[in-house]
């Protein structure tokens, strides 16, 4: 179920993407916007950075809708005149137009959705381009940058205030991102830290939010995405061998927590609009001294966290990347991370004084090998703010085959 630009213009709910939308555009004579541009055919091959210009002017524009098969009238309103169709749709000209997104564009747009929708005779294809964090996108064309922009039925560029509010937006953007982050790991570990702990957050959002005029998430697909996800994972070399969930709502939300001897050992946060939050209290060697923190937890969270991602994100945004924020809390500093050497715990190394943030961009539906690629460079830079200097092949795998 979806909710478009043809919806809106319909006056229609919610409901599936199909052919009869477009008939029901052509009868009405749905005009275009600026988040809906009627396309004739496909674009081809030679013609790839007007397909740029096109989804960069909606990404650039707050997103919106190519439709691929549908002729305008030729009365200059740009309204819906026939449903012509398109030749033959394949997964090679989806890779394709998928190719001209991320290489002609700078930044690449993420998150193209691509729709075919057919009744057996007639096939168009419908193109979503989500609202882009990264705006603005530029084109290389002819040995320069543009940006394009729509405004109404026609596609302008931006000029130099315009770009320079665009980049403005895009940090702005970014600070509220990484501000709305911290404030749900710190929402999540605040109520458990009963007692001094050092604390281990991993927290995720999509960077095209899920849209809220989905249903919400249920307490069932809550428990299974996150019992699938903890119960076995790929990464680390020994498995979790189960998990109790315990699901309570919450604003927006659902959590579970696991707790060891009346104690909160870690939180799992999902949220309506697919943000996620995996928190773990940091266990103690057997021979700590106070804020020593074991090296298990320091790989094994990362990697549970990550899997947990790649579920929720099948589940309630697939099409949209993350930013993963990781952040380390303490009621006393320093930390100390510590770590196997020759097979033993070995000594501390450098006091962590203060943790610094790590935070990448990924995409949760790339190969498992990939993904755990990503871990391990997660867990690198977390543990060598400590002094260690590479991920330990005991608790992680080097390899996995997808």
């Amino acid at each position: 179920m979806v909710f478009t630009p043809l919806h809106r213009e319909l006056g229609l709910e919610p409901s599936d993407l199909t052919l009869d939308l477009l008939h029901a555009a052509v009868e009405h004579g749905v005009r275009e916007l600026d988040d809906l541009d009627w396309k004739k055919a496909l674009p081809v091959k030679e013609r790839h950075e007007e397909f740029a210009k096109d989804v960069a002017a909606m990404a650039n524009s707050g997103g919106g809708m190519l439709v691929f098969g549908v002729q305008e009238r030729d009365d200059r309103t740009s309204a819906a005149g026939a449903l012509v169709g398109v030749d033959a749709w394949n997964d090679n000209e989806e890779r394709r137009l998928r190719q001209v997104a991320y290489s002609v564009l700078q930044p690449p747009v993420h998150g193209l959705s691509f729709r075919e929708l057919t009744d057996g005779d007639v096939r168009a294809v419908a193109l979503t381009v989500p609202a882009s964090s990264d705006a603005p996108h530029l084109v290389w064309s002819r040995d320069k940058f543009t940006a394009p922009i729509r405004y109404g039925a026609q596609t302008e560029y931006m000029n130099e205030r315009q770009l320079e509010d665009a980049y403005a937006a895009r940090r702005q953007a970014r600070t509220d991102l990484a501000t709305r982050l911290q404030d749900a790991a710190t929402n999540a570990v605040l109520p458990l830290a009963t007692r001094p702990q050092v604390w281990l957050s991993l927290t995720a959002a999509p960077t095209t939010p899920r849209p809220s005029y989905l249903p919400r998430l249920t307490e069932r697909e809550f428990s299974t995405m996150v019992s699938k996800a903890l119960v076995w994972n790929p990464f680390v070399v020994v498995s979790p061998t189960g998990v109790g969930i315990e699901p309570r709502p919450r604003y927006r939300r659902w959590t579970t927590t696991d707790s060891f001897q009346g104690v909160s050992e870690r939180a799992v946060e999902v949220h309506d609009d697919g943000t996620m939050v995996y928190a773990v209290a940091l266990h103690q060697p057997p021979d700590a001294q106070e804020l020593d923190v074991h090296p298990k937890a320091l790989h094994e969270a990362p990697a549970a966290a990550v899997w947990l991602l790649r579920h929720v994100s099948a589940a309630l945004n697939p099409s949209s990347n993350y930013v993963l924020r990781v952040n380390l809390h303490s009621d006393a500093w320093p930390v100390y991370f510590r770590t196997y050497e020759r097979s033993r715990l070995a000594r501390r190394h450098s006091p962590v004084v203060r943790f610094e943030p790590v935070e990448l961009t990924i995409d949760p539906q790339i190969t498992k090998q990939r993904l755990l690629d990503l871990v391990r460079t997660l867990v690198a830079d977390i543990i060598n703010q400590g002094g260690s200097e590479q991920p330990s092949n005991i608790y992680l795998h080097r390899t996995i085959s997808d």
